[in-house]
């Protein structure tokens, strides 16, 4: 009798705790009314039937209403909405969509505006009257004096040839002094120091050499004091108004297309200026051990910026075939991109669609759109959160590439 009586209160007790489970006035929590459920806004895949948090991004979850006819695939804005959410629409044009590459490479001297400047006889560097790499020279500037006994030698040599001349007025004699003086010349002295040295008839051994050229002083070889030979480089002058950058091309970029008005160039230190860049030379040979070779482009450089040395990025848009582009930021990624589209009733509508090539501001639309229609460029995430919070799913659900 006693364990039939145990066995019927157990029975009660775990009825009565079956019942209180599932009463949705007895646990404290709020159920959904029925065809009603709780999603998130971002993450639209989470439901509940319960408040509660995303928990992909712990964002709280809103109700909406399932039992909603979910045939309209579009929604509409009233203009404080709009302006609320910044929406901004783009008309889809047909242009060219071009692959950004961007190359390494380093600004360097302008080669075929340096001037090598190297001592014309041997001797000893008796003065410098330039001292410091960088200093800016104009042309006919004094550079260094040299000591010589060749040059003394051969001012000798002209001196009597003019005497000889100034005797005896023959062809011959007229030829040596000719002579002598052209090679004078050879050796660097200048037609002033030549007149000079005819007028007062007085060799030297000391000769102050000229800059040929304009630019800034980018080598100095020799201090006073050295002793150089015969075509030692004494000082290197380079024009700077112009420079090169050259930038390393890997075996599978020697395809790029170098037009002048796909290329621009923009030095690390000032990443704002954005310069015009010429191909100068492609090598096509590669650097030893690199697997790389080197594309030259000479850049304007009046402003004087650019110094041999800095890091630079060359980069190259290379064009494509014409074809409808939008705005990058119409594109919502995913497995299905997609964008949305405003039509003429004012309302928007999602649209699937199969992107193509893609640069940094612009996607090409490989199918999904006409030209002249209206893309979201701006809020359409904001347009997305909107339609799941009036429909309850993704606006994209059920559909397939």
């Amino acid at each position: 009798m006693i364990n039939k009586l145990l066995f019927l209160l157990t029975l009660v007790i775990g009825i009565s705790a079956f019942t209180g489970c599932t009463d949705s006035g007895q646990d404290g929590h709020e159920h959904a009314a029925a065809g009603e459920y709780y999603t998130c806004p971002m993450h639209p895949q989470v439901r509940s039937d319960k408040p509660g948090v995303c928990p992909v991004c712990n964002m709280t979850l809103i109700k909406v209403d399932g039992s909603a006819s979910k045939t309209e695939t579009g929604i509409m804005l009233t203009d404080q909405q709009r302006k609320l959410a910044n929406i901004q629409t783009y008309k889809v044009v047909t242009g060219k969509i071009g692959d950004m590459s961007t190359l390494t490479g380093e600004v360097v001297l302008n080669q075929n505006a340096t001037e090598s400047i190297t001592a014309r006889v041997p001797g000893r560097i008796e003065k410098l009257m330039v001292w410091s790499i960088g200093e800016k020279v104009r042309k006919g500037q004094p550079l260094y004096q040299i000591y010589s006994e060749q040059l003394l030698a051969a001012q000798q040599e002209y001196l009597l040839a003019l005497q000889q001349e100034s005797i005896n007025l023959s062809g011959l004699k007229q030829d040596l002094a000719a002579s002598s003086r052209q090679k004078l010349l050879l050796w660097g002295m200048t037609n002033g120091q030549i007149n000079q040295l005819a007028k007062t008839g007085k060799a030297s051994p000391r000769v102050t050499y000229y800059s040929p050229v304009s630019g800034n002083i980018t080598e100095l070889a020799f201090r006073e004091g050295s002793y150089v030979m015969e075509g030692s480089v004494v000082f290197q002058v380079s024009d700077l108004t112009a420079v090169w950058v050259q930038a390393q091309l890997y075996p599978g970029e020697t395809g790029l297309q170098f037009q002048k008005e796909n290329v621009r160039i923009v030095a690390e230190a000032y990443p704002k200026d954005t310069l015009a860049g010429q191909l100068v030379l492609n090598s096509p040979v590669l650097e030893t051990n690199r697997q790389v070779n080197l594309a030259t482009f000479k850049v304007d450089n009046m402003a004087g910026k650019l110094k041999p040395g800095m890091l630079a990025y060359v980069l190259i848009r290379q064009p494509l075939d014409a074809g409808i582009m939008v705005p990058k930021s119409a594109i919502i990624p995913g497995d299905m991109p997609m964008v949305w589209v405003e039509n003429k009733d004012g309302s928007f509508e999602p649209r699937m669609v199969k992107t193509g090539s893609n640069n940094k501001d612009w996607v090409e639309i490989n199918s999904g759109l006409k030209g002249e229609e209206l893309v979201v460029s701006e809020g359409a995430y904001l347009l997305n959160s909107e339609y799941i919070l009036k429909k309850g799913n993704d606006p994209m659900a059920g559909h397939n590439h």
